[in-house]
């Protein structure tokens, strides 16, 4: 399951992919809670932020940003790459 949250990462967080992502998040919440939870919050505040409009362009590259260390985690869940990946998201 981790490959496909990280295929649709990798196509990009647009809101579309955002709530798909959310609900495998929640599916896999029982696999690897500390994980998906942080994902799953990360995800729903993104998707907030865009509330069926576009965001601007240098928020986007921002948030993009996170893409690395998203795929990181995905990887390898330790608590250095979530810390990283919560840091990371909190810097945006």
């Amino acid at each position: 399951m981790k490959e496909n949250i990280k295929a649709i990462v990798l196509k990009g967080l647009y809101q579309d992919n955002l709530t798909k992502l959310i609900d495998l998040c929640k599916q896999n919440l029982q696999e690897d809670p500390s994980l998906f939870f942080i994902l799953e919050s990360i995800f729903k505040s993104l998707e907030a932020e865009y509330d069926n409009q576009a965001i601007t362009l240098e928020r986007y590259n921002k948030v993009m940003t996170l893409l690395p260390i998203i795929i990181s985690a995905l990887e390898d869940p330790s608590k250095s790459n979530l810390d990283r990946l919560i840091l990371a998201y909190n810097r945006l």
